[in-house]
Formats: structure tokens, sequence, C-alpha cells
């Protein structure tokens, strides 16, 4: 009996304290996204309770369900809690950088018009402003 109730005691001691020992959640992930994109976190966990997501400044980059949205340059650590357990993940927010192919010849006789035409590396919703740094040489109309 006495072996009984000590082992079961033991089991319960056990329990307990696994219990109350806190699992590491690892989060899985880019580590920089441009301003305005998303990117997806992935997180390795076994546990049961509800997975709680924050970001340490929302003005840089919010995060909702795991997924992490740009708002402008800068770092952030995105925290994950589920009851007693906790995972950290630091990811940058970059500048949009666009690449920009003028198409053209790159002579022109005098007096003549010529309209260039151009293509970038990502949509854009504006249109470039054109200009040329000689324009005694070569006026330029938008």
């Amino acid at each position: 009996m006495k072996k009984f109730i000590i082992l079961t005691m033991s089991c319960m001691i056990f329990l307990f304290l696994t219990g109350c020992i806190n699992q590491s959640i690892t989060i899985l992930g880019e580590k920089s996204i441009e301003v305005g994109c998303s990117t997806l976190l992935e997180v390795d966990y076994d546990g049961t309770e509800e997975l709680v997501w924050s970001s340490s400044d929302s003005n840089v980059a919010r995060v909702i369900d795991g997924t992490v949205i740009g708002h402008k340059e800068g770092k952030v650590t995105i925290t994950v809690k589920a009851g007693n357990s906790k995972g950290t993940f630091d990811i940058e927010i970059t500048p949009i950088i666009y690449t920009v192919t003028i198409f053209g010849t790159p002579t022109i006789k005098e007096g003549t018009n010529y309209k260039f035409t151009y293509e970038t590396s990502k949509d854009v919703d504006f249109e470039p402003i054109w200009s040329s740094n000689m324009n005694n040489i070569a006026y330029v109309e938008n």
C-alpha cells in the first residue's frame, strides 16, 4: 500500500511539474519583406492552447494569425504565446525597390520628337515623371 501511495504521489508530482514547464514555440519564415508585402510565418508547436500573436511595433508591421504585413521600414519582433509557452521571431521591413528599364533610341535628330517607353520590375500604380538634366539640349514633356 505504501508503495502504491508513493508511486501515485510521484506520478502526480511529475504530471504537475511537466504541466508547468514552458514549452518553447519555434517560428520559421522569411527574415525580411518589403513595405506593403506580407508573409505567413510557420510555427512548430505541439500544444493545444490557442496561439496569440503580437508585434513589437504595429506601426512597422502587424501580425494577424501568423501573417506579417509590412507597413513601413524598420525592424520588429513578432511574438507568439500559447499558455505558458512563447516564441519570438525578428523580421525586417525593407523599402520597395523598383527597377525601371527605358526603351528607345540613344540618338534623336534635332527638331524631332520621340516617345520613350519603359517597364518596371514590379506593378506600379503611378506614372513616371520624365525629365532631362540638360533642357537646353533635350526638352522633355510628361
